[in-house]
Order: structure tokens, then sequence, then C-alpha cells
């Protein structure tokens, strides 16, 4: 048999259930979690290099060295001052460094926008853009396709 409560003694309980709980739920968990001891342990992250690189001023890379760290620019090393702090031209940093991969048994090029073949080998052959370049594996087929041979 349920038992017949009127709504206010319904909401009631249910109010008095619920304050009840969570008091009794925050005194549990105070008890169990008790005081935690924190300890300051001494900052050991010395070890870690860490390069910083502030910018360039002056055509000249400017940056520090911190930790046991080794810098290097292409094949030389950059060795920092007492400070840590280094200075390289900036100029070593920007050379763009192009490779073009011929296509096998390709012999000739052309630029697509040009009149002229050349040696893939030649300087000037070379000096084409990789967007604009046409190969040929030979002398015919260049001339085929309407381009000369540049003396």
């Amino acid at each position: 048999m349920l038992l017949r409560l009127p709504n206010r003694n319904i909401a009631l309980a249910s109010v008095l259930i619920f304050v009840l709980g969570y008091t009794i739920g925050n005194a549990t968990k105070a008890y169990k979690l008790g005081d935690v001891p924190i300890r300051l342990i001494e900052n050991d992250n010395n070890h870690i290099g860490v390069v910083e690189l502030e910018g360039i001023f002056d055509g000249d890379l400017k940056g520090s060295i911190t930790g046991d760290t080794r810098v290097f620019l292409g094949e030389n090393q950059i060795i920092p001052n007492t400070e840590g702090e280094f200075k390289v031209r900036a100029d070593d940093l920007f050379i763009n460094y192009i490779q073009i991969k011929v296509p096998e048994g390709m012999k000739f090029v052309a630029s697509k926008r040009g009149k002229y073949y050349y040696s893939v080998t030649s300087s000037a052959g070379e000096g084409i853009t990789p967007g604009n370049r046409v190969y040929f594996s030979d002398a015919e087929e260049a001339k085929d396709a309407g381009y000369l041979k540049k003396n």
C-alpha cells in the first residue's frame, strides 16, 4: 500500500533528503581527503636547452641560447658569447636552394613562355623556372614542338 502524503509534505521531504545528502557527502569527502601535504621542489628545468630568436637587426640574426644546446646554421655551429647571446649574418639564412628533378630520359628543356630549347645540364636550361619547364628526349622532338636551338 502506498503512503499518501500531501504535495506540501512531499516537497518538504525532498528538500530535507537533498540537504541531508549534500551535508553528509561533503563531510565524508573532507574526512577521506584529510590534509594533503604540499611540497615545494626546486625547478629542475635548467637542463632543457632553449634557443630564442629575437629577430633580424641591421642584416644580423640575433638571439640567445640557454642550457646545453648546440645550434647549427648549415654546417657551421653558432657559438654564443659568455652571456649566451649570438649574432650571425642573416644572408646565410636566406639562401634559396632549388633542386629540380629531371624526368628520366629527358635531355632537353624549354620554357613554356620561350622560343628556344636548351640542354638540361646547361646554365640557361637550369635557369628556367620549374613551373614553366617542358622536357624533350631529343632535339627533333623540341624542334617539332616549335622551339629553336639556342647557340
